[in-house]
């Protein structure tokens, strides 16, 4: 049966449990492995990494799923990344489109479309007020000791803002 007329979601292959593959993988299709693979990976198709897999390769596919493993090395994917928990990941990804779940553990970098790095945005601040030029961002949530504490200049470096300006009252007493 040709790659085009497989069924969506049919696995063309896969490295169970228990086995070890060292070498190149090339394939159509989708590939899962579950076992420990170390060398490159070509395909356009997909390739799974299931849990208890274990891979260290330089992967160049079109969409990538790790569902539960550890994935080591660089990673090319064409369409998409997908790093669902409990995978481990620590990889130099580049790929359009990314997708990761809570609970995973990702150590690299993604660089996503045309060569722009995640890590290399910065996001605009989110501002709930006008902008009047100053720095200084509002406290919030800090606790604030009574006024007439002894302890007021501890409170008032814990306290940010608002204790500057209870300093300020207590001098003018």
């Amino acid at each position: 049966m040709s790659s085009e007329h497989a069924h969506v979601g049919e696995i063309n292959a896969l490295l169970g449990r228990g086995t070890e593959f060292e070498g190149t993988l090339c394939f159509d299709g989708r590939v899962r492995i579950d076992g420990r693979f170390k060398g490159k990976i070509h395909s356009e198709g997909t390739l799974i990494v299931g849990e208890g897999a274990e891979i260290d390769a330089e992967v160049h596919v079109g969409r990538l799923i790790v569902r539960g493993g550890t994935l080591r090395g660089s990673v090319v994917a064409t369409q998409v990344v997908e790093l669902l928990a409990p995978s481990r990941v620590v990889a130099e990804l580049k790929t359009p489109s990314f997708f990761l779940e809570r609970g995973v553990h990702f150590d690299g970098r993604c660089t996503m479309g045309e060569g722009e790095s995640a890590t290399d945005v910065v996001p605009e601040p989110v501002h709930d007020e006008p902008d009047d030029g100053t720095d200084e961002l509002p406290v919030v949530g800090v606790p604030v000791g009574d006024a007439g504490d002894d302890g007021a200049a501890d409170d008032d470096e814990a306290a940010g803002r608002e204790g500057s300006s209870r300093r300020r009252r207590k001098r003018r007493r």
